[in-house]
């Protein structure tokens, strides 16, 4: 599924953050993976050597492995790389610790997920915050239908590391029903379609129950839609993705409702 995968970063430290976390998440598959560097309008070199030996230290194949660098604006450029190239992943530090610089801070990467027409993971690079093999994919959900193809793409991590899949539903009081009705249907469906999957339905906004029930259930990633291009729907930047980012200590893979990748019915998966 993720074939391609794009890994900005600005300095040694980035990519030590990333890497680990990014080949437990997808698994040591032979996917290409190109290091997008991102400098400074006036560098004071090249890259260093610690940045060479990195990718050899983390990836199964570091001949895989393409190098690029731009000095533009790092939103349009990453955006243009993953565009120019067909990524099929684009993996980046939410947040950093020592000396990581600001460039892959903050808004950065909420900016990265809003157009971004891949998913995004977003690993939260903080020195108490170790990367971790999945286990267990919380998958949010609302009522809309935007969350299909993170569903999809919940199902096939799921399935390669042989984890649960925790369905969230968060709802009002008087939403509690149909709710749980939906979390449920969602919920059989992927275990018609050979994942190991529950359903749980927490009362209150969804930027809190998200990463309080990832800590519960003990999730190693959340999987989450967004809505490219035209701001995220009710897991929306500025609200819930944001604090999302901001708060839970798993990476967070954000996936654009509008991806290729759909849910389909669980007898197609089960044929695949």
């Amino acid at each position: 599924m993720f074939d391609r995968i794009v890994v900005p970063f600005d300095g040694p430290d980035v990519l030590d953050a990333v890497l680990p976390t990014l080949t437990r998440v997808i698994g040591q598959r032979d996917a290409e993976i190109i290091l997008l560097k991102l400098e400074r309008p006036h560098p004071e070199g090249g890259g260093s050597g610690e940045e060479d030996e990195i990718p050899s230290k983390f990836l199964l194949n570091p001949s895989r492995t393409t190098r690029l660098a731009r000095r533009g604006a790092p939103v349009e450029e990453i955006l243009a790389v993953v565009e120019g190239t067909e990524a099929s992943l684009v993996a980046m530090a939410s947040q950093g610790r020592h000396g990581l610089a600001r460039l892959l801070f903050g808004s950065l990467i909420e900016r990265v997920i809003r157009s971004c027409p891949a998913p995004v993971l977003a690993v939260r690079a903080k020195e108490d915050v170790e990367p971790r093999d999945v286990h267990t994919v919380l998958l949010p959900i609302d009522e809309s239908l935007d969350w299909k193809a993170s569903a999809a793409c919940a199902a096939d991590l799921a399935r390669r590391h042989e984890a649960a899949v925790i369905v969230l539903r968060a709802t009002s009081p008087e939403g509690r029903e149909a709710a749980e009705r939906q979390a449920h249907e969602l919920c059989g469906e992927l275990v018609s379609a050979g994942v190991v999957a529950y359903a749980f339905v927490e009362e209150g906004a969804p930027a809190s129950v998200i990463p309080r029930a990832a800590a519960d259930h003990e999730a190693d990633l959340i999987v989450m839609a967004t809505h490219p291009r035209h701001g995220l729907s009710r897991l929306r930047l500025g609200g819930v993705m944001e604090d999302v980012l901001r708060e839970a200590r798993v990476p967070v893979m954000a996936v654009p409702a509008a991806l290729s990748t759909a849910w389909v019915p669980a007898q197609a998966m089960v044929e695949e």
